[in-house]
C-alpha cells in the first residue's frame, strides 16, 4: 500500500536469507477474503496503523518467488487515519525488519518492485498519479 502522508511514503525493510530490499508495505489476501479488507488488515498487521483508501495506482502479474501458482501485485495508494506507523514483531511477515518514512525523490535504489519505484519518482508521490476509485468496492455476491 501506498501510504502517503506529510509528502512521505512508508516503506517496509525486508530481509530474507542473503538479501533486504525495501517495498511498499503490505502482504496476501487470505482465502475468501475481500481485496480491500486484506489491503486494510495488512496496513494494521505491518505497520499498526488505520488507513483509508484513496485509490488504486499499480497492478502487476508475473511469476511468484516460491512456487509455482504466480503472484498478482495490486498497490491502493492511502492516507493515515489513526496511528502511528511502528513494528510489530508478533504481527505480519517475518522477513519485516523496518518501517521508514521517505519522499518519493529518496526511494532506496534496492526498492522493489524498481518499476513502481520509478513510476512513484517521476510523479513526486502516490497521490500524483492517476488512481481507479475504489471506494464502491465489495465483494460480489
Amino acid at each position: 500500500m501506498a501510504l502517503e502522508h506529510d509528502g512521505r511514503l512508508l516503506l517496509a525493510r525486508h530481509e530474507r536469507d542473503d538479501e533486504g530490499f525495501w517495498c511498499l508495505p503490505g502482504g496476501g489476501v487470505e482465502p475468501g477474503e475481500p481485496i480491500v479488507d486484506a489491503a486494510l488488515r495488512e496496513m494494521d498487521e505491518e505497520a499498526g496503523v488505520e488507513v483509508e483508501l484513496a485509490g488504486l495506482i499499480w497492478i502487476a502479474d508475473g511469476p511468484g518467488e516460491r512456487d509455482d501458482d504466480g503472484i498478482l501485485e495490486v498497490v491502493f495508494r492511502a492516507r493515515l487515519v489513526a496511528g502511528e506507523a511502528t513494528l510489530d514483531p508478533q504481527l505480519g511477515d517475518r522477513s519485516l525488519v523496518g518501517l521508514r518514512w521517505c519522499p518519493a525523490s529518496a526511494i532506496p535504489e534496492d526498492f522493489r518492485p524498481a518499476a513502481l519505484r520509478e513510476r512513484l519518482q517521476a510523479a513526486g508521490g502516490a497521490f500524483a498519479l492517476p488512481a481507479i476509485d475504489v471506494s464502491g468496492w465489495r465483494p460480489a455476491l
